[in-house]
């Protein structure tokens, strides 16, 4: 069955009146036709494909010049999930076939030891560049600046960072 909304349904009548034919197969009467609704459903629909990945670190930081315990040093089971979308899919430095959004091991960088480039077992506030600060909210930005030089720049990418359980940061742009 023809879409209700396609220009073959509108019959031009006399005096620049338009006939159209609901979804219920009624013939209605306008001055206009229902042009916008057929451009909503002849917009292309683009594919789009998700990953999700989740992992933790443990580092110590300490938040400079914060009146509290926060300031002094300590330490986190930091949890983070990162999401990637894309329209298209991509090879990989693993992989040289485009069947995937972004490598997973892109993607996990962070997991690694501080002695090969990731954030484990590390002190934040020594590894992490002076502009970034140690909270929960840069070190998303951080992860989040740290894996778009890892991964095809079309993707759109989201961090999430959790210190504790009940508490967490998102960045994204």
């Amino acid at each position: 069955m023809p879409c209700p909304y396609s220009l073959m349904h509108y019959i031009k009548a006399e005096k620049s009146e338009y006939f159209w034919y609901n979804r219920k197969g009624k013939r209605e009467k306008s001055h206009q036709p229902k042009i916008t609704n057929l451009t909503q459903r002849v917009k292309p629909i683009m594919p789009k494909w998700k990953v999700m990945t989740e992992f933790t670190f443990d580092s110590a930081h300490y938040i400079k010049d914060y009146n509290g315990p926060c300031g002094r040093l300590h330490g986190h089971t930091y949890r983070v999930q990162i999401e990637a979308i894309s329209e298209q899919l991509h090879s990989s430095e693993f992989c040289p076939h485009p069947v995937m959004v972004a490598d997973f091991r892109s993607l996990k960088w962070a997991k690694k030891d501080v002695t090969k480039g990731g954030l484990d077992h590390c002190v934040l506030n020594e590894v992490m560049p002076p502009e970034y600060e140690t909270t929960a909210e840069m070190i998303a930005k951080y992860i989040y600046d740290e894996t778009k030089k890892r991964i095809p720049s079309d993707i759109q990418l989201k961090v999430r960072v959790s210190e504790t359980p009940n508490s967490w940061a998102e960045y994204e742009e």
